[in-house]
């Protein structure tokens, strides 16, 4: 997984990933949840236009951040997934349990 991180003037972190999200990158979202949790921006927008692919435990790292950043009262959003990522989102109902944390 590759990624980049904005921010804007309205404290909006913006994390576009991009390639293949799996367990062995769960030391580097490990990375980036610890530095969106110590900067406790009030939003942070994932952007999944660019992700090609997700397993099981990169689904498990997107709920371990957005349980940390609802943590500080943040607001949490997932965007522009498509294809497989899209498929998994649907098929596991990603969207439905996101809206509970």
């Amino acid at each position: 997984m590759e990624y980049f991180i904005g921010v804007d003037a309205t404290c909006t972190i913006r994390l576009i990933l991009s390639g293949r999200l799996t367990f062995k990158d769960h030391v580097l979202m490990a990375k980036l949840v610890k530095q969106v949790v110590t900067d406790k921006l009030n939003r942070v927008v994932i952007d999944l236009s660019a992700l090609e692919f997700i397993d099981s435990v990169g689904l498990g790292m997107l709920i371990v951040l957005a349980e940390e950043v609802h943590k500080f009262g943040g607001r949490f959003t997932i965007e522009n997934q498509r294809g497989q990522v899209a498929r998994v989102f649907i098929t596991v109902q990603f969207d439905k349990f996101l809206k509970f944390l």
